[in-house]
């Protein structure tokens, strides 16, 4: 055999051959069934360069000189067509037997070759196929890797062995690849072609051997190279073969096997951590490939101690107590290497195990889980039950629930893919056990390790399908759903690496697995979690102190312990929350109420019926040792006092009716102080209200039944004081605002001027309002009171404002008229320049005196900046004098005007040869500068009659403007332009066709409307003394100025009747204008 220590892996095919073929060349009919068939195919794997091609032709070799057996080899290089090789298999097997080849490759013509060397020779075919060529060149090709799944070779090794199990052929089949194909096959979705050739059959680059140099070293030196300087078990813990050390000579040129040549090989095929890049490389090769032990007297006892290699190293004792130092788990992983107590092969062949589910493996996997939960092994060896194990151990004080002194753990561990019966028929017997007494609910539970994903709930479902009378089941959410679990039963899930660890487990116990024991270690605390928030922890602690009677007394009330003086601890906190006893808010903000504590109800409940059994009936409920009922039950006792009494070793009811009315009544009295409050701050309304709240709720108390009645009322009683509580506190907040206000207002009022028509108002009002202040606290309704005298001080502040600024308005109105009526005087001055004698006198002393009127009238306005210190009564009162005079004035311009146009008296005509000519019959008064036209002249010369009106129309280009009135919209006409005054010795300028009438004189606000100017027809019955008459002036013929019909609408709204007004005041040459009143 030219394979160097694979005779194990030789001996495992012989035994597999062996179950078709035995010793003797006879033929097995009927071959014992494994868990992949009862026909041999099997597989032999081998890393790369592991020297797999040589272990089969040695297996040939060996096959063939057993009787009975005709082995073929051969090797399948192309994976799209592995009839090639299968071809030349089947033309050596037809030799074999002495027939012709077939034309074809198929498996019946195979397998009636196979047939037919039975028959002739009485031998059985092994057909051997060498497909790692084939695999590689798919692996390597982009093309084939992307169809893989239906890859010919794997068909056919599929086809293969589907066949085999069909036809029962005299064949047995051997098929070798690489160790990377399980990995792969997952990639090409191949991985039923891996599984169907089993068992595997691995060759091991350490050979399973805890010191494999030696075998490493027979192979160099059977290779030639006989230089072999050291020994370097580690080397062979690295995964490489001693293929990768001939490649790295053949490629170096090298005829030495040295640590420095090996170090070089690792680093090439997997590459140092940066971790240990600045360890000395000579110090790495001891450390990690010599496995060495530095001492005092070794040449590298100097590099140990630099900064750099200090982590990576631990220091022993020896038993001639030297120190010496060597490499750690760090080291070994960051060079990639394991560990010296462990081998590579064993690693790989423990997953192995863990995939192929071997019931085997579940017995080392239990033996290590006691190890990993406690540090030490289990005195007791686990069971073997029928393809599951199970063992018993009690769990470390830590992982013990509160409230509990021990856990005795019952364990099972299976590797199967379905639950079998007798592990279902097992786990109920003893999950009944545990659920049996208050005891064992207590003390046990059950622990399930599992490999399939979702078999925790199989499980589960498998136990609860049984009857349960007396177990506690758990309500946990699943993703969507809601499922039920035994409470006792705790199932864990684990995976390769950790089947690993609990393997090496069993092997040394003080072995470091950190991640594992974490890894369970949670897993069971979860569990004993969510026992406890459906089953909460009974302890005694957390009932010690006063913390829950002054609860109580304070009961439906929030109440901060961690100021209250009284000392509790956070965990006994979490008990009572847990156990719903109490209401958390804040950190140590309790709340407690009568029918919000489940555990008094669940006393009261069982107190009154369980007698005796008061203990195992709460053991259903909670979860306490009974062992430690008596303390429990004192402590409950002294806690609820007021509704439980001891008897014995259980607890007996107490009517809670009186407790919990008195608590109640306790509640009332925290209303006295509020009403007080409320009282002395006048808000006498809420009071009454707040008290007559409080009578009812008494009455209802007095006539209560039943508990949820009176807790009601508590409640109710509760709201009530917070209801007064906000109450006291927006009276205060509104007592506040308003003192605020008050100063506001206060100091704004002394701040500004004051106002003489509100002096004594504001007097009164400052002087109140600085005693208001100057009481602390003021009241309530003083402040109310004040602050309505303030609005009411503003109000009349803005009243008397306004009229103030209206006043103003109308001063600067009058003030217009005036200069609008001195206008008018001046053109009145200028006509009666031009009259001569007695007449101009007349009419200058006539104007001089409206003159000196419109002065004084101009001086009783004043001056804008002191009207504010005038009363506005009194200064509104002044301008309606002043508008009264001023138009009177305005009447008295208008007959002055028409005086001035009115047709005079000629002297008498002397004798002449020639008449003079007479005035036109059609003559009327010229318009005055007043813009009011009288119907008729105020006097006529006596020699003529009066002119009759011309009713007739005239032209439209000789029609005056039209102006609409403001009150209807229809239009009255005004002049584009001033007429021409006559002149003495002229003739006037006839008047216009239409009837005339003055403008109505504009009414300011705050003024009373003076009458309207009299027409024509009330003009000869006015009051107003009639004017002297003036000597006529000679007439004076001159053409009409021509007239250019202007139209100017107003509508009837206060603004345009005001434009209107101050229009015509304006306006001293406007001759006439219609105006038309409204038809409604």
């Amino acid at each position: 055999m030219r394979s160097i220590g694979r005779e194990k892996e030789l001996e495992r095919v012989l035994a597999q051959i062996a179950r078709r073929v035995d010793a003797q060349g006879n033929r097995i009919t009927s071959p014992a069934a494994t868990s992949m068939g009862s026909q041999v195919h099997i597989s032999v794997e081998a890393p790369p360069r592991g020297g797999l091609s040589l272990f089969l032709e040695d297996a040939k070799e060996t096959l063939a000189q057993r009787p009975g057996l005709y082995p073929v080899l051969v090797t399948v290089q192309d994976s799209s067509r592995p009839q090639d090789a299968l071809r030349l298999a089947l033309e050596e097997i037809a030799r074999a037997a002495g027939v012709p080849h077939p034309s074809d490759t198929t498996n019946l013509s195979l397998f009636q070759l196979c047939e037919q060397l039975w028959e002739s020779q009485k031998r059985v075919a092994v057909l051997m196929l060498d497909v790692t060529q084939a695999l590689e060149q798919l692996h390597g090709n982009e093309s084939l890797r992307q169809k893989a799944s239906s890859n010919a070779l794997l068909q056919r090794l599929r086809i293969l062995v589907n066949d085999m199990e069909d036809k029962q052929p005299t064949l047995a089949a051997i098929v070798g690849w690489r160790n990377d194909f399980r990995e792969r096959s997952i990639e090409w979705k191949a991985q039923d072609v891996e599984m169907r050739y089993y068992p595997h059959i691995t060759l091991w680059p350490d050979f399973k051997q805890e010191d494999a140099w030696p075998l490493f070293e027979s192979i160099l030196r059977a290779q030639g190279y006989t230089n072999i300087d050291g020994h370097y078990p580690g080397f062979c813990r690295t995964g490489l073969t001693v293929g990768d050390i001939l490649e790295e000579l053949k490629q170096t040129g090298a005829h030495r096997v040295d640590g420095p040549l090996l170090l070089s090989t690792l680093n090439r095929k997997k590459p140092l951590e940066q971790d240990v890049a600045t360890v000395p490389s000579d110090l790495l090769v001891a450390l990690c490939l010599q496995d060495a032990r530095i001492g005092p007297s070794h040449p590298l006892h100097e590099k140990i101690s630099s900064p750099a290699v200090k982590p990576f190293v631990n220091p022993e004792r020896t038993e001639q107590d030297e120190v010496v130092y060597v490499a750690n788990e760090d080291l070994y992983r960051a060079a990639h290497v394991l560990p010296n107590r462990f081998l590579i092969s064993t690693v790989r062949d423990y997953q192995r195990r863990f995939e192929d589910r071997d019931p085997e493996f579940a017995l080392e996997l239990l033996a290590g889980l006691p190890p990993a939960l406690t540090g030490v092994a289990a005195p007791e060896v686990p069971q073997k039950l029928g393809g599951y194990a199970k063992i018993a151990f009690n769990l470390p004080s830590d992982l013990v629930p509160p409230g509990l002194k021990e856990m005795r753990v019952t364990a099972y561990c299976t590797l199967a893919s379905e639950i079998s019966n007798d592990l279902k028929t097992d786990l109920i017997a003893q999950l009944n056990a545990t659920e049996s007494t208050p005891l064992s609910r207590a003390t046990q539970c059950v622990l399930v390790l599992h490999s399939e994903a979702g078999q925790d709930s199989q499980l589960h479902a498998a136990v609860l399908s049984s009857p349960r009378p007396d177990w506690r089941i758990l309500q946990l959410k699943k993703g969507r759903l809601t499922k039920d679990e035994a409470a006792a039963l705790c199932t864990i899930d684990i995976k390769a690496e950790q089947a690993t660890e609990l393997a090496f487990k069993k092997v040394d116990p003080s072995r470091q697995s950190k991640d594992l024991s974490t890894y369970l270690q949670r897993q069971i605390r979860t569990r004993f979690n969510s026992l406890l928030g459906k089953y909460p922890a009974l302890d005694s602690q957390a009932f010690d102190g006063q913390h829950l009677p002054r609860l109580m007394v304070e009961s439906h009330t929030f109440v901060d312990l961690a100021t209250s003086g009284d000392d509790v601890s956070e965990t006994a906190i979490k008990v009572l929350e847990n156990l719903q006893v109490v209401e958390r808010k804040t950190r140590k903000e309790l709340c407690w109420a009568f029918e919000k504590d489940m555990l008094l109800k669940n006393l009261l409940d069982r107190a009154s019926h369980a007698a005796g059994n008061l203990s195992e009936e709460m053991s259903r409920l909670y979860t306490f040792d009974p062992r430690n009922w008596p303390s429990i039950a004192a402590a409950l006792a002294t806690a609820y006092s007021d509704f439980l009494e001891p008897q014995g070793s259980t607890l007996r009811e107490k009517p809670p009716q009186n407790s919990l009315t008195q608590r109640v009544r306790i509640a009332f009295t925290r209303l006295d102080p509020l009403l007080q409050e409320l009282r002395d701050l006048s808000a006498q309304g809420k009071a009454v209200t707040l008290e007559h709240e409080r009578e009812e709720l008494d009455s209802q108390l007095t006539s209560a039944q039943n508990i949820s009645s009176i807790e009601l009322i508590c409640e109710e009683t509760l709201a009530l004081v917070e209801k007064g509580k906000r109450a006291v506190e927006e009276t205060q907040e509104r007592r506040d605002q308003l003192v605020t206000q008050l100063q506001s207002d206060y100091n704004e009022l002394e701040r500004r001027a004051p106002d003489p028509s509100l002096s004594n108002m504001r007097s009164e009002l400052s002087k109140k309002a600085k005693q208001i202040l100057a009481r602390q606290p003021p009241l309530l309704a003083e402040l109310e009171e004040i602050q309505r005298s303030f609005e009411t001080y503003r109000a009349k502040a803005r009243a008397v404002q306004e009229k103030l600024q209206t006043n103003l308005q109308d001063a600067a109105l009058l003030r217009q008229h005036i200069q609008a009526r001195r206008t008018t005087l001046e053109n009145l001055e200028k006509q009666a320049a031009a009259l001569d004698g007695e007449a101009h006198h007349r009419i200058q002393e006539a104007l001089r005196s409206i003159h000196q009127q419109l002065d004084e009238l101009h001086s009783q306005l004043g001056d804008e900046k002191k009207h504010p210190s005038i009363p506005p009564d009194a200064r509104e009162k002044e301008l309606i004098t002043i508008r009264t005079a001023l138009d009177t004035l305005a009447s008295q311009l208008q007959e002055r005007s028409r005086w001035m146009v009115a047709p005079r008296k000629a002297p008498a005509p002397r004798p002449a040869t020639s008449p003079q000519p007479a005035p036109p019959s059609s003559a009327a008064p010229q318009p005055s500068a007043g813009g009011g036209m009288s119907t008729q002249p105020s006097a006529l010369p006596p020699q003529a009659s009066p002119a009759p009106r011309d009713d007739t129309h005239r032209p439209e280009t000789s029609a005056p403007p039209v102006v609409a009135a403001p009150a209807s919209g229809l239009p009255k006409q005004l002049p584009s332009s001033p007429p021409v005054m006559p002149v003495a010795g002229t003739a006037p300028t006839p008047p216009p066709n239409p009837a005339t009438m003055a403008a109505p004189p504009f009414v300011p606000q705050g003024i009373a409307a003076a009458p309207p100017p009299e027409t024509g027809s009330q003009a000869s019955q006015s009051p107003i003394a009639p004017v002297p008459e003036l000597p006529q002036a000679p007439p004076e013929t001159r053409p009409a100025a021509p007239r250019e019909r202007r139209t100017l609408t107003f509508m009837p709204t206060p603004e345009d009747l005001r434009v209107l007004a101050e229009f015509l005041d304006t306006q001293p040459h406007i001759v006439h204008f219609n105006f038309e009143p409204p038809q409604s």
